[in-house]
């Protein structure tokens, strides 16, 4: 694809019409053959902007190109490609970094310009399902999906917009922690064999054997032996009649 489109922008310079190229180009999807010289523009125009207010102007124009992509390919039946899914969350993302580095007031009239995009795309977002499903095309399940990891990211971005406009510093705090959105998956502990192995490792600390029910985890000490009855002097070497008699016996 970077051969065919340095052909491109090449054979345009040659011939003096790269406008022409490079115009053609805005109207193609991501399954036509002008799409990467597309985006290659975009961010070429990203560049020629002179202030991160018209940065963040820009990002956000570009992310409405993107739902409409979405929305040409929902109604003509075709898959839509996770690409743009990740092509539309990069410009947000840049977005909202711009907004982080700006002074207050200005961080603000950008966040609300963010937020106000980022609510209309997410109603954009159910739209275009319900759109997907009534169509019933063979891409429908496909397209549903992609759809729904979208909405979900604009959601996350519109609640980070919200707490940029509530609390700024913290805003700041977590553009330089790159806006981590949900990256790592709830752990789950592996489970132990009857070895206390955890996954076919060995476990590092070996836990004893339990005891047996009824028993205790530490030895208990043994009684002491019950003492044998002494004698009764009184009584005789063939016991007593119970009385306190001896029954002596005669010789």
């Amino acid at each position: 694809m970077n051969v065919l489109l340095s052909i491109l922008v090449i054979a345009g310079l040659l011939f003096g019409g790269s406008a022409t190229v490079v115009g053609a180009a805005q109207d193609d999807l991501p399954n036509e053959p002008l799409y990467a010289l597309k985006t290659w523009s975009e961010d070429f125009s990203l560049q020629l902007q002179n202030s991160p207010e018209a940065k963040v102007d820009r990002l956000m124009e570009l992310t409405q190109i993107r739902i409409h992509e979405m929305t040409q390919l929902t109604e003509e039946g075709q898959p839509i490609p996770d690409q743009l899914r990740v092509r539309l969350e990069k410009h947000i993302q840049q977005a909202l970094q711009l907004c982080a580095q700006m002074d207050d007031p200005a961080m603000e009239r950008a966040l609300l310009q963010v937020r106000e995009q980022l609510v209309l795309q997410v109603e954009e977002m159910t739209q275009l399902q319900s759109r997907a499903r009534e169509q019933a095309f063979p891409t429908a399940q496909q397209q549903i999906q992609i759809m729904n990891q979208t909405q979900t990211m604009l959601q996350q971005r519109l609640e980070v917009a919200d707490e940029g406009l509530q609390n700024r510093e913290l805003f700041r705090e977590q553009a330089q922690n790159g806006f981590q959105f949900g990256q790592e998956e709830d752990f789950v502990p592996p489970e132990e064999d009857g070895n206390g192995e955890q996954n076919g490792q060995p476990d590092a600390f070996p836990s004893e054997p339990s005891p047996a029910p009824g028993e205790s985890g530490n030895p208990s000490p043994s009684p002491d032996p019950a003492p044998n009855p002494s004698p009764n002097p009184t009584q005789g070497g063939h016991g007593g009649n119970g009385n306190g008699s001896g029954g002596g016996g005669k010789p």
